[in-house]
């Protein structure tokens, strides 16, 4: 597992990791919708899953 992929340890964490994802998703999304939603929904959720997953942060 990686450290990014750990619980949050207090409260205070979570809200700055919540945080972290929710403006990570909205800076997608605008991007995509920037781009005239070429790329296909499923391809985009792909990428998406495989972001919150680490697949993008493994080494």
């Amino acid at each position: 597992m990686l450290n990014c992929q750990r619980e949050p340890k207090d409260e205070n964490e979570l809200r700055y990791l919540n945080t972290f994802w929710v403006s990570a998703f909205i800076a997608v999304y605008t991007q995509w919708l920037a781009d005239g939603m070429k790329m296909p929904e499923e391809e985009l959720n792909a990428i998406l899953t495989d972001i919150m997953k680490g697949d993008y942060f493994r080494t």
